[in-house]
């Protein structure tokens, strides 16, 4: 028995091979067949017979870097009017070294918490980097934060390696108030 499954496959390996030339391919009724010098398609969706085709990209990618650091940055901002029940803070930001603008890579809005006794500790100033308001910043230094909870904040410049509170030109921390229906503007705040 396996001498004569050896001989059958033996026999289908040879004839098979030969066999594979006579095959055609069926085709669509209606479609008309090849013809000899046809181009094939090269691509989705049909191309157009009298026009150059462009590769076209699906995803963008990442944005191509600038050599121009104000590239991120809008060239102004108008201060909206805040939504009911809430306000808007705006400002702007200095180096307190040399008062020239400072453009934040991300500002944060911060809220403050005072302990129930002032002589015992400072204020403090919790913020997260994925939850809380963030603001925008012009090319002039100046940023807005809007659709803000009435209540106490401090402006963080964040950094994944550091955060940085604004401050007055004296060095304390610039606290803002922030009452419903109101746009607080805090002038020039400072980073060190």
């Amino acid at each position: 028995m396996i001498k004569f499954s050896k001989i059958l496959l033996l026999i289908l390996l040879m004839v098979l091979p030969a066999c594979s030339g006579a095959i055609t391919t069926p085709t669509l009724t209606g479609a008309p067949p090849p013809t000899a010098g046809a181009q094939p398609s090269t691509g989705y969706p049909a191309e157009d017979p009298g026009v150059e085709n462009q590769p076209t990209q699906a995803y963008p990618g990442p944005p191509v870097p600038s050599d121009d650091p104000l590239a991120g940055y809008p060239k102004s901002l108008e201060v909206p009017q805040p939504k009911a029940g809430l306000g808007v803070i705006t400002g702007r930001i200095l180096e307190v070294a040399n008062n020239e603008v400072y453009l934040a890579p991300t500002l944060i809005l911060g809220e403050m918490t005072y302990p129930s006794d002032p002589n015992a500790a400072p204020p403090l100033v919790g913020f997260s980097e994925t939850t809380d308001p963030r603001g925008i910043q012009d090319q002039s230094g100046k940023f807005v934060f809007q659709d803000i909870k009435p209540g106490t904040y401090a402006v963080v410049v964040w950094t994944p390696a550091s955060s940085t509170l604004v401050t007055d030109k004296e060095g304390n921390t610039a606290v803002v108030e922030v009452t419903a229906d109101k746009v607080v503007d805090m002038g020039d705040v400072y980073t060190p």
